[in-house]
Order: structure tokens, then C-alpha cells, then sequence
């Protein structure tokens, strides 16, 4: 996937953001009523433990009254409605019955700050440091002069505004929070609402910006760029925060059931707090969703760090019945494919190459190798849960490659699309296959081979390995996998994006990639893709610190070139290569080095080989080895039998002769 192409210009930006607000919203504290009226007054910003906490954002209290602000955008300039996230609103919510409308308390202060581009001036910050002037639209107005801390800006082009109307969400995405709350912390459905709000003027923006006009969300695919205009905490400091802009792509999509259309967009562009009720906008600057209070993992040491979006198609019928939205302001138009499209479309055909792996209560990624339904996917997927393993990975005297009696006997469950069949391109949905397990590796390389056990006559799509590819340090990539979402919910495959940052080569062949795509638990074994659709890698693990917490930015995968003898194999090209794969023994530079192990230098002494202990590989750790780190000469004498020579650029004959003897 390539930045440049295919995103929003400097200039589309710029006009979009005179579109977007930020929201601020102002109430009693009911958590601090019964203290108010104290001697002492008292002012923090604090995490949303005071009114509500259901409410996902920072706050501000103050003597008894507490603010949050989320974002929003403007869709009808000429009336002054804007339409944003109910989150910030729901402590300052009621309604009389479960027929009746809801309506919002006495008392409560809402407005919005437009984005002009207006300039900052030197007495619009002398103003601002002296406390300013009281009254609405005067920028402090929100809170008490007499604060032990005062929130100070330049910027007084607050607007009042008041409650209009909550649009509550479809069924679809009530269904949705019933099936994530099990696995996650989320919002109630009420949370995931929408409000509408009227200013009290009509809202001015450039003559030359239309409104903001809508697409149909129903047709946007995994892997498509987005633009995101959000203004995280923006009640903090609006000339810091109003309107930050951030870019990321479209990483997986949750339908409440099987066949359905989506209810629930995943990104990996940057959504802090506060940036709920936030315009996304595809390429052509169409809103195709909204931003919604974030999803978070029950484990904090497991971070969920994507954001999740409202698709349009979920509340566009509901908003349309209020008029205020004119129905020439909706998109039906198609979209020609850019250079990025074009770089997705290749991606996305590989999209039915990555298969779902179940192993008991585990479950994990894998990737189609063959046309005949060879799956190569990571080893610790499958080894913790047979018991046999465990004695022969600690049996010192063991050289070799697990017996095939340890496993034989094991079947795993592998899910496939219908599309991954040559024949069956068109056809949704997938299908369940019994697998068996042909290889676990008992070294370093965190491989298994497993083979779907199905008629002879199916015929596969599948990845091919090119040895030849030219990875370098900041190459585009995409991580395909079936992350987060167990089994049972038929989750879809998810891309996420990044590049790659670090490539570690021995005698001019790599051996391990370090990619910034975000990576989480289930994402084990699926692809490392190219943004042309070329197969990479298998992404193996990603890196916790020592108190457990996960990173998930920071990731490692296995080159396509140390797998080279597996796809021979697979495609009948070297019958030898599983054998050749089964003889190999463990390296300890390499096993040091998927252990994030510090190896000694040339000249320490046992003593200094110091294992790294702050950073560490999320998968289960291999057996301690002792001795030394290796120097790289004396390495690279030991799997090729040759003296040390310079490193070369990577060739065939240089893979077979170093991957024999790993």
C-alpha cells in the first residue's frame, strides 16, 4: 500500500476540516454534589470517574460540575446542525419512559469551536493569560475563574448550541455489543448512539467548502485508506488539539451475523480520546463512518489498539428521517481505481489465501502453500497443547526432528474460503476442513506444516515464494490474520499496515523481518504481504516488556527465504525438503536472536552473555540453551562448512546451502 497514492490532499484536508467541530459539554458532577459547597474548591483533569464512567474521555471537575468534549462536523451549515457522538452526553441524559424522547438536564452547558484557520495574535494570548472576559463565546466562560487550575487558550470562538435530538443506533450494532462484551470492554449500544446539535447561529465556512456529503459504507473493503479529522482532547487546549488529522486504513469489519452486512468497522489510524463522533472520510473526502468510544481489551497488559468506526449504512436512514440531511448530499458514485486501489486489489486476492487455524482451545492464522492444501503456520499454535512434545523439547540429547508418532494422531481444524478454491472465486463464505499435522519445528524457526484432509479433486489457490524479492528497511507491508476474535464469531481476515523496519541478514540472506504492523493474539502464522500482493513472510510474534505488557507495533516475521524448502516440498518440486527440514538442528545464534537475547560480542567472556530481560517475545519461549553467544564468523563457518565471507545479495543457491543446516 503505498501513502502518497490514493489519500487525501493538503488542500482536501484543509476544506474538510473547516467541516469538523469539537464538542464541549458541561453538567453537574454528580459524583461531587454532595461535597460542593465545601471551603474548599478544587479543579483536576482526571479520567472519567466522576459523572460517568461510561464515559471514555478525560474530564474536568470543578466544584461540582464536570466537563467532556468529543468531536464532531458540521452537516447542515445553513440550520447549524452538527452531528457527533452521544458518549460525552449520556451523564446529562433522561427520558420520562421507554417511549418517550430523551432529553438533556437542566443546566447544561453544550457548545462547538469551528475551524477558520483563523490566526493566533499576541493580545488574543494576552487576552487569555488575564483571564479573559465572562459570557458565551468567550472561551474561558466554561470554567470557574477561581480554579486551582485554569485550562488556558487563545481561542474564544466558542458557539452555544443546544440538544436537538439522540439518534439511536441500529439493532445491528446492539447485537454486535452483545457478541464482543464477552471478549472486551465496550460501550452500551446508547454509547454507540449519535447526537444531533443546533447552534445558536447559523455556522459560517468558506463559501468555496460544500457540505460534507456521505458514501454508502457498504461497499468499502479491508485495506482501504482512510482520513480521520478528530479533536482529542480538545476541551484541554483547542489550538493545540482542534481538528489534528491522522490516516490509516480500514482493518477489519464485524457483522453481527454470518453473510450480513458489517455493523462495525476496525482502523489503525491514531483515535485518542476524544476523538469520538470524528468524521472519516474515504479518498474523494466522503464520510463513510464515525468514530466510536473505543473497544478495550479485559486484560491491560493485552492493549486493543484499534479504533472502531460506525458505518454509514447503519444510521443514514435514521438521520435522513429527520430533514436534515438533503439526499443529493449521499454518494452512490464509484470510484475508479487509483494506483493504492489497484495495490489493494492485489492485496485483497490474497486475502482467501490466509486460513484460520484451531487447535484445541488455541487458535491461529495460517497460509495456503500449495495447490494441493499444504498450510504453513506457527509451531506454538499447536506444541504447548500435546503433551508428548514437552519432554522431547527438553531431552538435551534430542538432534533431531520430532517423531511423527507425536502428532500423527492430532487433528486440527482448519476454516477456508470458498474462494480459496480455483472454481469457487465468486462464492462467499467458507468451509471447515480436518487437518493433519505433517511437521512441528523443533528448533529455532517457528514453523508447522499441516496438510487439509480433503477429496483429491480441490484444487487450491495459494502464495507463491519468491526468493529474489528486494526487502528493504521502510518496504510497505500488510499483516493478514484472523486476530482478537475467537472462532465461535466467524470473525473475517483483518489487515493491518505498517512497514518494515528492521531486516536481519546472515551471509546476504535474511532471516528475520521487523514490521511495524500492528500485530495481536491470532494473528500467528497468517502473511506478511507486500503492497503488490507479494508473499513475504509468516508473522511469528510480536514483543511484550517485562511486566507482561504487549507491543504490538513491534512484531517479527519469518522471510519467505527460510521457508524455501517447505514450498518445494508442498508443490512436489523437492520431496526431500520436509526431510531436510525434520534432520535440522538448532542454531543458537538464530534461537538467541528470536529470544531477543543480547549475544556476546567477539571479545567477552561468558560471563557478559546477558539475556535481555526488559523486552521479550510474546510466543511460548523455547528451552534455555547455555553457553556463549556465537561470534559471526565462527557461525557462519559452522552451518556452511566455509570460511567467513562478505555478505552477498541474496540467490537461490545461497538459501539452500544456509537452510539445509538450520
Amino acid at each position: 500500500m503505498t501513502i502518497t497514492h490514493g489519500s487525501l490532499s493538503a488542500c482536501d484536508i484543509s476544506k474538510l476540516r473547516q467541516c469538523c467541530v469539537v464538542v464541549r459539554v458541561k453538567g453537574n458532577d454528580i459524583s461531587t454534589a454532595s461535597n460542593y459547597g465545601s471551603s474548599s474548591s478544587s479543579s483536576a483533569l482526571k479520567s472519567n470517574k466522576s459523572s460517568s464512567s461510561q464515559v471514555p474521555t478525560f474530564s474536568h471537575s470543578s466544584e461540582g460540575k464536570i466537563t467532556f468534549s468529543c468531536s464532531g462536523f458540521i452537516i447542515n451549515r445553513e440550520q447549524g446542525i452538527i452531528l457527533t457522538s452521544s458518549s460525552i452526553f449520556m451523564p446529562f441524559l433522561s427520558r420520562r419512559n421507554e417511549q418517550a424522547h430523551y432529553e438533556i438536564h437542566r443546566d447544561t452547558e453544550i457548545d462547538i469551536m469551528c475551524n477558520n484557520n483563523r490566526q493566533i495574535k499576541e493580545e488574543d494570548i494576552k487576552s487569555s493569560n488575564s483571564g479573559g472576559s465572562g459570557g458565551s463565546g468567550s472561551g474561558q466562560s466554561i470554567y470557574n475563574k477561581s480554579s486551582d487550575e485554569r485550562i488556558y487558550d487563545p481561542l474564544k470562538d466558542w458557539i452555544q448550541c443546544r440538544f436537538h435530538q439522540l439518534i439511536e443506533v441500529d439493532q445491528s450494532i446492539m447485537d454486535i455489543v452483545d457478541l464482543l462484551k464477552s471478549y472486551f470492554v465496550i460501550g452500551s449500544s446508547k454509547s454507540l448512539s449519535l447526537v444531533l446539535l443546533k447552534a445558536s447561529s447559523p455556522l459560517t465556512v468558506d463559501p468555496a467548502i460544500d457540505q460534507v456529503r456521505f458514501a454508502q459504507s457498504t461497499h468499502i473493503k479491508t485495506g482501504e485508506r482512510i482520513s480521520i479529522v478528530a479533536s482529542p482532547f480538545g476541551f484541554i487546549s483547542p489550538t493545540i488539539f482542534l481538528n489534528s488529522v491522522s490516516s490509516g486504513i480500514i482493518c477489519n469489519k464485524i457483522a453481527a451475523r454470518p453473510y450480513s452486512h458489517p455493523s462495525l468497522f476496525l482502523t489503525d489510524a491514531r483515535c485518542l480520546p476524544g476523538s469520538e463522533g470524528a468524521a472519516v472520510f474515504n479518498s474523494r473526502g466522503e464520510v463513510i463512518a464515525i468514530v466510536t468510544p473505543p473497544i478495550r481489551a479485559k486484560d491491560e497488559k493485552t492493549p486493543f489498539n484499534l479504533a472502531s468506526l460506525l458505518p454509514t449504512h447503519t444510521f443514514l436512514e435514521y438521520l435522513l428521517k429527520t430533514d436534515l440531511v438533503a439526499k443529493p448530499l449521499i454518494s452512490n458514485s464509484v470510484l475508479s481505481l487509483s494506483p493504492l486501489q489497484t495495490s489493494l486489489s492485489l492485496l485483497d486476492r490474497q486475502k482467501h489465501n490466509i486460513v484460520l487455524v484451531k487447535f484445541k482451545d488455541t487458535w491461529g492464522s495460517g497460509v495456503l502453500i500449495s495447490s494441493n492444501g499444504y498450510i504453513l503456520t506457527n509451531a506454538h499454535i499447536l506444541a504447548p497443547s500435546i503433551s508428548a512434545l514437552h519432554k522431547a523439547s527438553n531431552d538435551s540429547n534430542n538432534a533431531v526432528g520430532y517423531p511423527a508418532h507425536m502428532f500423527k494422531d492430532y487433528r486440527v481444524e482448519i476454516r477456508v474460503d470458498y474462494a480459496a478454491l480455483i472454481g469457487k472465486e465468486t462464492i462467499g463464505g467458507h468451509m471447515w476442513y480436518n487437518g493433519r499435522i505433517e511437521y512441528i519445528s523443533h528448533t529455532h524457526l517457528d514453523i508447522a506444516l499441516l496438510k487439509i484432509v480433503c477429496d483429491d479433486s480441490l484444487v487450491f489457490h495459494h502464495v507463491e515464494c519468491n526468493t529474489l524479492l528486494n526487502v528493504q528497511h521502510g518496504t510497505e507491508v500488510a499483516v493478514l490474520g484472523y486476530p482478537l476474535l475467537p472462532p465461535s464469531q466467524e470473525p473475517p481476515v483483518s489487515v493491518t499496515h505498517g512497514i518494515i523496519s528492521n531486516v536481519v541478514c546472515v551471509d546476504g540472506m535474511a532471516v528475520s523481518y521487523q514490521t511495524t504492523a500492528p500485530v495481536h493474539s491470532g494473528n500467528s502464522g497468517g502473511g506478511l504481504f507486500d503492497e503488490r500482493g507479494n508473499f513475504l513472510g509468516i508473522v511469528t510474534c510480536n514483543a511484550k516488556q517485562r511486566n507482561g505488557s504487549i507491543i504490538t507495533d513491534l512484531n517479527f516475521s519469518i522471510p519467505a527465504t527460510s521457508l524455501v524448502h517447505f514450498f518445494n516440498y508442498a508443490n512436489g518440486q523437492d520431496i526431500q525438503g520436509l526431510e531436510i527440514m525434520i534432520r535440522s538442528k538448532t542454531n543458537k545464534f538464530l534461537r538467541a536472536l528470536w529470544k531477543l537475547q543480547i549475544t556476546s560480542s567477539p571479545h567477552s567472556s561468558s560471563q557478559n552473555n546477558i539475556n535481555q530481560k526488559h523486552l521479550q517475545p510474546l510466543q511460548k519461549q523455547p528451552p534455555q540453551t547455555t553457553g556463549n553467544g556465537r561470534k559471526y564468523a565462527e557461525f557462519l563457518e559452522k552451518i556452511t562448512n566455509t570460511p567467513q565471507t562478505s555478505a552477498a545479495n541474496c540467490n537461490t543457491e545461497n538459501i539452500n546451502s544456509l537452510m539445509a543446516k538450520l
